[in-house]
């Protein structure tokens, strides 16, 4: 775990002490974190509680899959087709976007990427926005748009 992090979790710590003593329903340490991947390259956008808290709304046949960093257009440029050649291999990608305001989203996507004019997917994939926080808001499938 990065020292910030740990830096993070000590202060929500003593903070949840107190919040313990006046509300025995203040989220815990354990609550925050509950799952840690491993990981094969380091996340620019996401920390661990992001992390965490993505997993937790995973389909749970994929909540202890390792986690590697396939595509970062810092490393591997702003194009579509780079895109695709690195994703070509992976059926169960989570895409993360920082917008240049802050704002973190993505989506989970459970099968490979391609080029299409209409919507496709499963009811296993969905859309997600942390805004400037690491309070996770989903969007998941409704059928509507069928």
């Amino acid at each position: 775990m990065s020292p910030q992090i740990e830096e993070l979790i000590k202060n929500l710590q003593l903070k949840n002490t107190f919040k313990q003593h006046n509300n025995p329903k203040a989220p815990t340490l354990a609550t925050l974190i509950k799952y840690v991947p491993e990981k094969i390259g380091k996340s620019e956008i996401l920390n661990d509680i992001k992390i965490s808290a993505l997993i937790s709304e995973f389909p749970s046949m994929l909540r202890m899959s390792t986690w590697e960093l396939i595509y970062s257009m810092n490393h591997d440029g702003c194009s579509m087709v780079t895109f695709y050649q690195k994703c070509a291999q992976y059926k169960t990608t989570l895409l993360v976007i920082q917008d240049s305001n802050g704002f973190v989203f993505g989506g989970l996507c459970n099968e490979q990427w391609r080029k299409m004019m209409s919507f496709y997917g499963t009811g296993e994939n969905f859309l997600y926005t942390f805004k400037n926080t690491n309070d996770l808001k989903v969007f998941r499938w409704t059928g509507n748009d069928d």
